[in-house]
């Protein structure tokens, strides 16, 4: 097997973070809240409301289409490589043999220009492709859990061998194999 490579993704650990979602519900909540209060003083601003609720609506308008056209926020950073071998995986120069790993687990959830088929939000709709990762302990009980970026839909089946690898050495059950790859990809070899 050649030696396959993805770039590492190392998330920002924040719990909050801005969304156009979140701006327009402020925006809108200042909005309404302020013709509400402030209806009873005078009518005479009813050229400033107007200008106010179609700028809001025209802010809509455009973060529901630019939705369709822009990518998530990328919530960290791409730094290292991660490459995966017959018999080990190289985290950034650090080698960790297969026959030293136990409790191995992969999650392929996106890659880069997924689109969540969604159009009920104004938050963009293409994923950065990094919500994927592979969770291992190594020979000294040390858990790690690597996030990689993946560039196109079917990257993940480029890790058939290591995968297969695994399965043969009982360090990933045939099962799950099954669930990552599909049952035309898994050997008995």
């Amino acid at each position: 097997m050649d030696r396959i490579s993805f770039t590492i993704f190392i998330p920002d650990g924040k719990k909050f973070h801005w969304t156009p979602n979140w701006i327009m519900l402020i925006l809108w909540t200042i909005t309404i809240g302020s013709f509400w209060i402030f209806d009873s003083f005078s009518s005479s601003n009813d050229e400033f409301r107007t200008i106010v609720a179609y700028c809001v609506g025209g802010l809509s308008i455009y973060f529901i289409i630019a939705s369709f056209f822009t990518y998530k926020a990328l919530n960290g950073t791409l730094d290292g490589e991660i490459i995966f071998e017959n018999s080990a995986i190289i985290v950034n120069d650090e080698t960790f043999e297969l026959k030293d790993i136990n409790a191995l687990d992969f999650s392929f959830f996106d890659y880069y220009g997924k689109t969540t088929g969604s159009g009920r939000d104004f938050n963009p709709k293409m994923y950065q492709g990094v919500n994927n990762y592979v969770t291992f302990t190594d020979k000294f009980n040390q858990t790690h859990t690597i996030y990689f970026k993946m560039e196109t839909e079917h990257s993940y089946l480029s890790l058939d061998t290591f995968i297969n690898a695994a399965i043969k050495a009982k360090k990933l059950q045939f099962k799950r194999g099954i669930d990552l790859l599909g049952i035309e990809n898994i050997s008995d070899k």
